[in-house]
């Protein structure tokens, strides 16, 4: 035995002990610099705007510590919108400014640490030249340079936001924090606007309907109701998965809200999209029993749901206008098949909006940029079906070699239960239903959901290959071919309804 094991520690001295039991240097120093700070402040400012201007340095200092942070209060600040709640908030553009000290943290982090670079994947290729083409196709068409500056900001931001989710979410338990934040988050949105509903705060539209809405970028109905159904996945997912009980009892309260915000906004769009999302879920997770029990939950909802969805025929007014919108479209992609009239350029030369996720895309940026946002979802969906399928691969070996499968049952299902890709499948699933008769091609929240489905399909793969393959001729052709079969599925409809 050696001498150093025989030698009794010597016990610390008080001094050191105390020294051990503090925080940091530099944490001592801040917390200094700002109890000195304060009440200099106090002598020329008033109150409120020192303690905004103080909380305001404490959160840019822990994005900058912590980007990932700076990215799940992106989120907060993009689904809340605490500026229009306190409007003396209005003019400080705190989300702006958090995404770009989030997107500069991360770059500095990322080079500082030698972080691998994802900007290789098919998917961000996609993203990047749709982005491109957008501002190209309006610079082409609007000689407007206020107009093309507003836009290229639009769609700038979308791509930073994209790109903040892809390389940020990098972690199993990032990507289950910021789907539980992002639960969170719209079930709050969701219950401020059943309240502002019942207190009377709702649009009133034309032919007399009352609809509720929300604020900022969901300030649409049909974008909240689309919103709210994109979360429904998550909230089920975690109220029946494998997680905490406290998780579950939330997620479960989460539920009705979404669909009761759903209900109260009155979005024919939206509440196809929620039927999509139950059928599904439970399709998925019960066979054929749950695929019976979405078949009746979406007949339910035609025969109870709001009255717009009750009224939905072919020969409906507001029916026959989303068909001359979608004829409207076909014609300006006739007069520039390749860059299409130009990104937000649809009204400009129909009176009605497009009403059509698809149509939108095809009118106003050609064959060129439609091609690349069908390829966002085509490379986000394979991903997540690689995951899918390789949990399927490892619950079905489980189930034979006599060891339960990943959550307790020997379905060959059952390990994708708890996968997060599934879900976020299910999610954008729902989105291309309601997308298909709403004119959603740039909303925010669908940028999320396909930054998550790929960082997903990063963090629930195997280590050696976490990294999404690199695009074939095969997968460009496939593209090409989803592109021009959804072409001639709208003018089937247009000269079927017309």
């Amino acid at each position: 035995m050696s001498e150093a094991t025989l030698k009794p520690a010597l016990a610390d001295s008080p001094w050191q002990r105390m020294r051990d039991a503090l925080p940091p240097r530099t944490v001592c120093g801040l917390a200094v610099l700002v109890s000195l700070l304060i009440p200099a402040l106090l002598l020329w400012f008033p109150m409120p705007m020192v303690i905004g201007g103080v909380v305001g340095l404490l959160i840019l200092t822990l994005v900058l510590a912590c980007p990932y942070a700076g990215l799940i209060i992106f989120l907060g600040l993009l689904y809340l919108r605490p500026e229009e709640i306190f409007p003396k908030l209005a003019g400080a553009r705190m989300t702006l400014v958090i995404s770009l000290v989030t997107l500069f943290a991360w770059a500095v982090n990322a080079l500082l640490r030698r972080e691998r670079s994802l900007l290789h994947l098919p998917v961000v290729r996609c993203f990047i030249g749709f982005v491109a083409l957008a501002i190209l196709s309006t610079a082409y068409n609007v000689p407007d340079l206020g107009t093309l500056s507003g836009i290229a900001l639009d769609v700038i931001k979308l791509l930073i936001l994209f790109v903040l989710v892809v390389h940020l979410v990098n972690t199993l338990v990032r990507l289950r924090v910021a789907l539980g934040a992002l639960l969170l988050l719209t079930a709050i949105m969701g219950a401020r606007t059943i309240w502002q509903y019942q207190n009377g705060e709702a649009a009133v539209m034309s032919d007399g309907d009352v609809r509720a809405l929300g604020t900022g970028i969901f300030g649409d109905p049909n974008d909240l109701a689309l919103a709210m159904a994109m979360a429904l996945p998550l909230a089920l997912g975690f109220a029946f998965g494998k997680v905490r009980l406290w998780t579950r009892l939330w997620s479960l309260a989460a539920a009705p809200i979404l669909v009761w915000t759903i209900y109260v906004t009155n979005s024919r769009g939206g509440m196809l999209a929620l039927g999509a999302s139950l059928f599904l879920f439970f399709g998925r997770r019960l066979g054929r029993v749950g695929a019976i029990v979405g078949v009746v939950v979406v007949l339910a909802l035609f025969a109870f749901g709001p009255s717009r969805l009750s009224q939905m025929s072919a020969d409906e007014e507001s029916a026959q206008g989303r068909v001359v919108a979608w004829e409207a479209g076909m014609d300006m992609l006739k007069s520039n098949p390749v860059w299409g009239v130009g990104k937000d350029q649809f009204t400009e030369h129909h009176y009605l909006t497009a009403h059509n996720s698809l149509v939108l895309c095809l009118a106003e940026l050609g064959l060129a940029g439609t091609i690349c946002w069908i390829g966002l979802f085509y490379f986000a969906f394979q991903g997540g079906q690689k995951v899918v399928a390789r949990q399927r691969s490892v619950a079905a070996r489980q189930g034979r070699g006599g060891s339960p499968p990943a959550v307790g049952s020997a379905h060959p299902q059952a390990g994708t239960r708890s996968s997060q890709a599934l879900l976020l499948q299910i999610s954008l699933t729902a989105f291309l239903v309601g997308g298909f008769f709403l004119s959603r091609t740039y909303t925010t929240s669908l940028y999320v959901y396909l930054g998550l489905m790929v960082a997903a399909a990063q963090v629930e793969t195997e280590p050696s290959t976490s990294t999404m393959p690199t695009a074939s001729a095969g997968d460009w052709l496939k593209i090409v071919g989803i592109t021009l079969a959804g072409l001639l599925l709208v003018m089937g409809l247009v000269r079927l309804w017309s």
